[in-house]
């Protein structure tokens, strides 16, 4: 028989009161301006580093501070190589692909675009009617470290020689927009 009141109930009634006010500075066209987000829940998806730069109210708990304190950001390279299609699929592949060796160590095909849009599209890399298709590729740790010394045009050969060597298709040598985000700077 349960009790009135129990460990579940006052669960729930401690949920119900509970709410969590959030400021975050974001800097738009060089200035910057807070925003504050009050919920019952707030998800956080960017790095720890970078959450620990927010202002929580009730503050987090103190080993999740620590965390965000003491926790550094990867070394990664995150690179975009758009092509007229999907070469790869020509072959039967995904486009998917782990690698043991660099620069690229781990590749997945782009969502679909209108060429110059950052619109969503399809998600398996294919092309539409007017759309181009594209690799997202990470240089991880060490590569990136030695990569970021070499200049963006240097990078995007590499990638491009690289991907036309492990998928076999001499095609991909030449992507028709290459772009990267260094997310250690």
């Amino acid at each position: 028989r349960r009790r009135r009141g129990g460990r579940r109930s006052r669960r729930r009634h401690r949920r119900r009161r509970t709410t969590t006010t959030t400021t975050t500075t974001t800097s738009a066209s060089g200035g910057a301006g807070a925003t504050t987000i009050t919920a019952r829940r707030v998800v956080v998806a960017i790095p720890p580093t970078l959450a620990g730069r927010i202002h929580y109210a009730p503050p987090l708990p103190v080993p999740r501070q620590q965390l965000c304190q003491r926790m550094p950001m990867g070394s990664i390279i995150k690179t975009h190589m758009f092509y007229k299609r999907a070469f790869w699929r020509d072959k039967g592949l995904s486009g998917h692909l782990l690698c043991d060796h660099g620069p690229v160590m781990v590749v997945m095909p782009e969502p679909t675009y209108k060429y110059g849009d950052a619109g969503g599209g399809d998600t398996d890399g294919d092309t539409g009617a007017d759309g181009v298709a594209g690799l997202m590729g990470f240089v991880l740790s060490k590569e990136a470290d030695a990569w970021r010394q070499k200049s963006v045009a240097q990078r995007r050969q590499a990638i491009a020689d690289q991907y036309a060597a492990v998928y076999g298709i001499d095609a991909l040598k030449s992507p028709i927009d290459y772009n990267e985000c260094d997310w250690s700077s």
